[in-house]
């Protein structure tokens, strides 16, 4: 290999090293609207565990609550007439794990989170507590106003209200959601695998549902949508208080 060709390749070593460096600070400044005068908490809202055991988890945990509070705010501004259990089940829909999820890959979120390779299983919920954690560096760094406003743009968009409109009393994924509000637990829908039958030229889903990360029901349907429905109606028979 000649001398020249070893030069180059070491350029363009360095000019990837550079870039990769830069990346998330142009990422973030483009989404944030603005320069953050410390970038530390920015970054760390973009790492994940698997990086190094720690990640961003306390950002995630400060985030949520920022979260909670700024959309708890709107709804209680927006429906004066609302019951308290009526805001929480509109709030559950807001702020439900599967919405902040796709708005965080909707902000590109998800190509400038740090993480290992290995990271497979929920990996969609990495992104959606990227958003959490970032909202917190924002808390953190810049104060409540940045981040109301942030919360205000992203997860209270146009589509907020429509959210917020009633619905059938058969969505019992709304109910368990509403529940795990009420009681403080963490409600996951995971897929568990397709099966497809030829004869009637039919998929079946199959979804569980997991409570702080136990197991607590399954469910099938035609969809995925039906298979979460019929594992959320499944958990809610297992909850008393529900």
């Amino acid at each position: 290999m000649g001398r020249s060709m070893i030069l180059f390749r070491l350029i363009q070593k360095v000019r990837l090293g550079a870039r990769r460096r830069t990346e998330p600070y142009l990422f973030l400044v483009n989404l944030l609207g603005y320069t953050p005068k410390w970038f530390t908490p920015y970054i760390k809202a973009l790492r994940h565990k698997s990086v190094d055991g720690v990640g961003n988890e306390r950002l995630e945990f400060l985030g949520d609550a920022v979260i909670s509070l700024v959309v708890g705010d709107f709804l209680y501004q927006h429906f004066p007439q609302a019951a308290e259990g009526q805001l929480s089940s509109y709030r559950a829909r807001l702020v439900c794990r599967g919405r902040l999820n796709k708005i965080a890959k909707q902000l590109g979120i998800h190509e400038h989170l740090d993480k290992t390779i290995s990271l497979r299983r929920n990996a969609e919920n990495a992104y959606g507590n990227a958003l959490e954690a970032l909202v917190g560096a924002i808390y953190s760094a810049d104060g409540y106003k940045r981040a109301q406003a942030f919360v205000s743009e992203h997860i209270l968009d146009k589509n907020a209200l429509r959210l917020c409109m009633p619905q059938k009393e058969n969505n019992f994924k709304s109910k368990l959601l509403e529940w795990g509000q009420r009681q403080h637990k963490q409600i996951l829908f995971n897929p568990l695998g397709e099966s497809y039958n030829p004869e009637n030229d039919q998929h079946t889903f199959v979804c569980e549902v997991r409570i702080d990360g136990k197991q607590v029901a399954q469910g099938a349907g035609r969809t995925k949508k039906a298979a979460q429905q019929q594992a959320a109606k499944a958990a809610l028979n297992q909850l008393p208080d529900s």
